[in-house]
C-alpha cells in the first residue's frame, strides 16, 4: 500500500460516499510524448511497408495510433478535490491533512525539482504545462512532506480548494 494512501476507518468511508466533487482534471502530458512515440510508429511502419508491401504499413500506423492513445490515457493521472479528499492518480488523502497551498512560478518549480526538492515528496509533473502547485501534507505517518504536480487550470484549483474547505467547514 502507499505510503500517501490513508486507511480510514468506516466513518470516514462512509463520508466518502456522500463527498461531493468539486475539481477534476486529467493532467494530459505535453504534445512531446504521444507526438514521440507517434512519429516512432509512423517510422516503424514506413519500415514494413517497404520490407513487405500490402497493407502491412497502414496496419501498423493504425495500430501505432491506437498504442498512443491508450498509452497516453493511462500515463495521464487523474486530479480530483472533494469535500473530503484531495486525490492523485492511485494516491489519496483526507482534506483535514492539508495544509498550505501554493502556485508556483517557473523558476520556483525549476528549484523545486532540483536542488530544493525533497526526496520523500510526491512529484508529478508533466512536460509542456507550466503551472504547478505545492500543497503541504500536515500529516506526520506520511512519508510525503508536499505533493507537488503540475495542472493546466491552478486557478480553478485553488478556488475549488477555498470553496470546498469553506463548505466542508460548515
Amino acid at each position: 500500500m502507499d505510503g500517501s494512501t490513508h486507511n480510514f476507518k468506516f466513518a470516514d468511508w462512509a463520508s466518502q460516499m456522500n463527498s461531493k466533487v468539486v475539481y477534476q482534471e486529467r493532467i494530459w502530458p505535453g504534445v512531446g510524448q504521444p507526438g514521440f512515440l507517434l512519429f516512432m510508429g509512423i517510422s516503424l511502419a514506413i519500415a514494413f511497408q517497404r520490407a513487405y508491401h500490402g497493407h502491412v504499413g497502414v496496419i501498423i500506423t493504425i495500430a501505432s495510433a491506437l498504442f498512443v492513445s491508450v498509452v497516453t490515457y493511462a500515463s495521464a493521472p487523474k486530479l480530483e478535490i472533494s469535500s473530503s479528499e484531495l486525490r492523485l492518480g492511485k494516491a489519496r488523502i483526507a482534506r483535514s491533512y492539508l495544509g498550505k497551498v501554493a502556485v508556483l512560478n517557473s523558476n520556483q518549480t525549476q528549484h523545486a525539482l532540483g536542488t530544493g526538492a525533497h526526496a520523500g515528496a510526491l512529484t508529478v509533473t508533466r512536460s509542456g504545462v507550466k503551472a504547478t502547485i505545492i500543497v503541504e501534507i500536515l500529516d506526520e505517518n506520511d512519508p510525503h512532506p508536499y505533493w507537488m504536480f503540475s495542472t493546466r487550470r491552478p486557478l480553478l484549483f485553488l478556488e475549488a480548494m477555498a470553496s470546498s474547505a469553506g463548505k466542508s467547514a460548515a
